[in-house]
């Protein structure tokens, strides 16, 4: 476009030895390894806080907070092990970018090829596979991508889709046939995953509310204590951290 100057490193006038580059370039599993000892130790302690917040009003904030601190290195994580930076090891990048993905409620296969598709066709429209808005931008869709409910609409249609072997022209396009089964049955993994944690939540408070003589009284309880907060983080946690490609564009 008229007027502008492409910015790279050459004409910024950034310049690196070639011992300094080289240092830079090497690759060990020890940052990715300490970075997830942090992450842990950070989930633990907010998780502690969940606990001792039960039953209060401070169990809002607490998942709030909660929900940030799993949020956001989950998609970090994701991100850098799709592309296979964030270890040296190889089963290490695998591994932790499946349960990062699994977390971020993206299917593994589908992320990993639909965000090569991104950098091949970064802020495209009808091209780039990750674009987060379709432009320009409307007051409903701001509303709809700040509070994340356009992010969970548009995974689990892929989830459904993918799992029933449904794949629309879009996936086809940029994943290479070869792959497609490889994304239906991690697709079908992933909501079987969804499926057996919704039942362990579900199955105490349902327990309780059929079991007690009191009716529906235990159950809305332990809806009120359980079921809500869980919805303030899924409602509003990727709020919190500007929705992922509000927050960085990766």
């Amino acid at each position: 476009m008229t007027g502008q100057v492409a910015t790279n490193a050459a004409s910024s006038g950034i310049r690196l030895d070639r011992e300094t580059l080289k240092r830079l370039s090497r690759r060990s599993d020890r940052p990715g390894l300490i970075y997830l000892a942090q992450w842990a130790l950070a989930l633990a302690a907010t998780g502690l806080g969940i606990h001792h917040a039960q039953g209060t009003w401070w169990i809002y904030p607490a998942v709030f907070v909660h929900g940030v601190f799993l949020a956001v290195p989950a998609y970090a994580l994701s991100h850098e092990c799709g592309h296979g930076s964030a270890f040296r090891s190889r089963w290490l990048n695998e591994t932790v970018f499946w349960i990062t993905s699994l977390l971020y409620f993206e299917e593994p296969g589908h992320r990993r090829y639909a965000h090569a598709r991104h950098h091949t066709y970064t802020w495209i429209e009808g091209k780039d596979a990750q674009m987060p808005y379709d432009t320009p931008l409307t007051s409903r869709g701001w509303l709809l991508e700040i509070s994340g409910i356009a992010f969970f609409i548009y995974e689990a249609r892929i989830f459904l889709r993918n799992a029933l072997g449904r794949f629309g022209d879009d996936v086809r396009e940029f994943t290479p046939a070869s792959k497609l089964p490889k994304l239906k049955w991690g697709a079908r993994a992933c909501l079987a995953v969804y499926a057996a944690l919704a039942a362990l939540a579900a199955g105490p408070l349902l327990h309780a509310g059929a079991g007690n003589r009191r009716g529906l009284a235990p159950l809305l309880d332990g809806l009120s204590r359980t079921a809500i907060p869980g919805l303030v983080f899924l409602a509003f946690v990727p709020a919190a951290v500007g929705e992922r490609d509000w927050f960085v564009l990766l």
